[in-house]
């Protein structure tokens, strides 16, 4: 997995994403393989919550890893203009 930086500051922070899990990741913890897979999983879930969000209905995994890869606008857009095209 690739875990970024960004995304290591936004899992290790206690208030925020993982505040319900008894993990505080670091950037060192990325070298022991299960941390850094439980924390890829832990960020493709949070990327589903939060394309469910955006969609208001539930999301498929499909749209949470477009929202991981950061496609979700032009995904959208695609979805709508075929959509549009039938």
């Amino acid at each position: 997995m690739q875990v970024t930086d960004w995304t290591i500051e936004i899992l290790k922070d206690e208030k925020g994403e993982l505040r319900d899990h008894l993990v505080n990741v670091k950037q060192e913890d990325m070298k022991n393989a299960n941390l850094n897979i439980a924390s890829g999983i832990r960020w493709l879930f949070r990327k589903k919550e939060t394309a469910t969000s955006k969609l208001k209905k539930p999301a498929s995994w499909i749209w949470a890893v477009a929202d991981y890869k950061g496609y979700f606008k032009d995904f959208m857009k695609k979805i709508i203009n075929e959509w549009l095209d039938l």
